[in-house]
């Protein structure tokens, strides 16, 4: 696995398509950057809110899937 370094980020390019661009991925040792290719607007989230952002997405399909259960 790569180590995250101060000093150099590591950036991929996704499979992910967004408005006929792939998105770059930047990481950081505290955050990541995503991106369209070609492009210089970016978003920055940390790791701990995208931690944060799946369990939620998690928890509530779950409860959705509970909620058709009972049907």
């Amino acid at each position: 696995m790569t180590k995250l370094k101060t000093d150099s980020p590591v950036s991929r390019e996704t499979a992910t398509v967004y408005r006929g661009r792939p998105l770059i991925v930047q990481l950081y040792p505290g955050f990541v950057v995503l991106r369209p290719k070609g492009t210089r607007q970016s978003y920055s989230i940390d790791y701990r809110a995208v931690y944060e952002a799946a369990g939620k997405i998690a928890a509530r399909i779950a409860k959705e899937e509970k909620k058709k259960g009972k049907r």
